[in-house]
């Protein structure tokens, strides 16, 4: 990855950061091709903000800035005191429980509802798992759908009710920064 683009990639988030007035450190390295800042503060629940809707509003303008900057830009994760790395272990905890269920029960399960960025974290940690496969559906939210966990070969259709899923507390995510026409997991 360019260095200068890294270098204007921090120096943006940096004048966001600023600009929002929080005390704040941050560190940035390259992962997978993707730029990833990682964001350290007293104020980090400020921060990550409820339903991580500050977290990842910082990393939706932080992409389309820099995707003005280079229409070729890497995607830029923004992340607060690891927050995304715990989402993601509470998430994979909850699939490999559904997975289990699934070839248990032979039946497939539905998930609740989540942003591209968790649904992603699902499909990819069961790609690989010969027994059960996975599917993103609607769920009534354009940003929000459901992965259906499956058997393998199923022709059992899941039985849920999609009104379900329409008043869903319980669920902590959001848009991961993506325009929402391009979620496509």
């Amino acid at each position: 990855m360019d260095k200068s683009f890294q270098d204007k990639a921090h120096e943006v988030l940096d004048r966001m950061l600023a600009a929002v007035g929080y005390e704040y450190t941050i560190t940035s390295e390259v992962q997978d091709g993707e730029l990833c800042f990682q964001i350290e503060s007293p104020e980090a629940g400020r921060l990550i903000g409820r339903r991580a809707q500050m977290v990842q509003a910082l990393q939706f303008l932080l992409n389309r800035i820099m995707r003005r900057y280079d229409k070729n830009a890497p995607r830029c994760i923004v992340d607060v005191e690891n927050y995304r790395q715990r989402r993601s272990s509470e998430i994979e905890d909850k699939a490999r429980a559904a997975a289990n269920e699934v070839r248990e029960t032979g039946r497939p399960v539905r998930m609740a509802p989540m942003n591209a960025f968790d649904r992603r974290t699902v499909h990819r940690l069961l790609a690989d798992d010969e027994e059960v496969e996975t599917e993103s559906i609607s769920s009534g939210n354009s940003r929000l759908k459901s992965i259906v966990i499956s058997p393998v070969h199923s022709d059992e259709q899941p039985e849920y009710d999609d009104d379900e899923w329409d008043d869903y507390d319980d669920y902590e995510g959001d848009d991961d920064g993506e325009q929402p026409l391009t979620n496509t997991l």
